[in-house]
């Protein structure tokens, strides 16, 4: 399976950084090197991935990227109007692969290894990795996300998903309640459905009844995948989550252990 990628890289900020770059999260340098332009070499060199479109806000200065992408669209709107607008620019593609700029640990193995566990389950229109908490700790012991407590476990979400276009086209406003609560694992299920925020609430939901029931909000086929590619679900958000990141990234693998023991 080969997909489009678009990255999405908007202009947000990293909390409790005093530093102005900070307020411009994706062109923010980690180790001399914007954000962003770790998941833009990730996606251009991955075996599975054709075009690679990227959002940037307006004005922009697109020069030390561009050439390594077949299309850079000029936006101020919000997240899932940025989406929709690269849907429609690769109005041709199969399948989207949808990745935040703030990944900067994503590598091309992560993302090649996350669309071949997506294959491997068969056909479905939307496929979205999900992480469980001792996967996510084992490999990143400091690091520190925001988990839901389901049947099967506890499990973080990702800053990426794989979809086939007409699931983002025909369901505009359910993704954008979605995107506003993807922080907050009772107000998501609430979107999803009295039911599932009540066996959230319990703890008994269920991955599969998950999946049943955004299958019929959305009218396709979804698919969490339960994947080791965590880099999917590392992003900067906060001080501490750039300081691991520019801890692993420089090679400061002592630094890690030592914060991973307070």
């Amino acid at each position: 399976m080969k997909v489009d990628a678009l990255i999405l890289a908007g202009k947000s900020n990293i909390r409790e950084v005093e530093d102005i770059r900070a307020e411009d999260k994706p062109r923010f340098p980690i180790n001399g090197k914007p954000m962003y332009e770790y998941v833009i070499d990730a996606a251009r060199n991955s075996k599975l991935i054709n075009r690679i479109v990227v959002t940037v806000p307006v004005a922009t200065d697109c020069s030390s990227f561009e050439y390594k992408v077949d299309k850079v669209l000029f936006t101020d709107q919000p997240v899932v109007n940025n989406i929709l607008m690269g849907v429609e620019y690769l109005s041709d593609t199969e399948f989207l692969l949808v990745l935040s700029s703030d990944l900067p640990l994503l590598t091309s193995e992560v993302i090649d290894t996350f669309i071949m566990e997506c294959e491997k389950e068969g056909d479905f229109d939307l496929y979205y990795p999900v992480h469980k908490m001792e996967d996510v700790l084992d490999r990143y012991p400091t690091t520190k996300r925001t988990y839901a407590r389901i049947a099967e476990g506890k499990f973080t979400g990702s800053n990426a998903a794989l979809f086939k276009p007409f699931i983002l086209k025909n369901n505009v406003k359910l993704f954008k309640r979605i995107f506003d609560q993807r922080k907050n694992p009772i107000g998501m299920a609430r979107v999803i459905g009295i039911n599932c925020m009540i066996k959230a609430l319990r703890g008994t939901l269920s991955i599969e009844l998950l999946e049943e029931r955004i299958g019929k909000l959305i009218g396709g086929r979804g698919k969490a995948i339960i994947s080791k590619q965590i880099e999917m679900g590392i992003d900067v958000d906060k001080k501490e989550d750039l300081e691991l990141v520019e801890s692993i990234l420089s090679g400061d693998k002592g630094k890690i252990v030592a914060n991973a023991c307070f």
